[in-house]
């Protein structure tokens, strides 16, 4: 049970937990000694109660541990490497956060040093808008200014008269921003796209300094 496992990592804070599997009132803890750590010296707390019930972890050894892997071996396996993955991704993430500080971007008069502000700010404006409503000031120069990212910028712009926040017809739970042109036809651009070309911009300058 997901408690058991809870209770257990809560009792010994200093292990390095990795996996833990539960059914009913059994199951199976795995743990990674950190550099420098001996098990013989970790003061480990074995015993605990839940619920008035008493559960004792014991070290699997011998042909308890070949049951295990022969049993949950692939389970095991499949849980690591899928966090592994998962960490790779939010390790590139936060590098990606961490290369994007020294470059300033300038939308709408402001600067942002990074990415994840350009994204806020533009959730922020969607939010901040009825559905149909026309963008002003500092939030229409900020989506303008995002908007010369887009690849197909010039075409989106030829005919233009203002910029609106409505519902996607598609997607009807989604909301984003539509240009308006001089003759009240509508169309929808991707921000993402926008913040997408800007990315490549940062990299391809990174590579040019490189």
């Amino acid at each position: 049970m997901e408690r058991n496992f809870t209770e257990f990592k809560r009792l010994n804070p200093d292990l390095n937990i990795d996996y833990g599997r539960f059914k009913d009132n059994k199951g199976h803890i795995s743990i990674i000694l950190k550099e420098g750590q001996n098990l013989k010296n970790i003061k480990l707390i074995k015993e605990f109660k839940l619920k008035n019930k008493k559960f004792i972890v014991q070290k699997c050894e011998n042909e308890d541990l070949i049951n295990f892997w022969k049993e949950h071996g692939s389970h095991y396996e499949y849980c690591i490497n899928q966090r592994e993955k998962h960490n790779k991704i939010k390790e590139s993430k936060n590098k990606n956060k961490q290369k994007y500080l020294d470059n300033v971007i300038t939308l709408g008069g402001k600067e942002y040093k990074n990415i994840d502000l350009i994204k806020s700010e533009t959730k922020r404006i969607i939010s901040k808008y009825k559905d149909g409503e026309k963008l002003e000031n500092e939030d229409k120069d900020f989506v303008l200014d995002l908007l010369k990212y887009h690849h197909n910028y010039k075409e989106k712009i030829k005919n233009m008269d203002y910029i609106i926040v409505d519902r996607n017809e598609k997607y009807k739970f989604s909301r984003c921003f539509f240009i308006v042109d001089k003759d009240g036809n509508k169309a929808d651009f991707s921000t993402k796209k926008c913040i997408e070309s800007i990315i490549g911009e940062l990299d391809d300058k990174e590579k040019e300094e490189k």
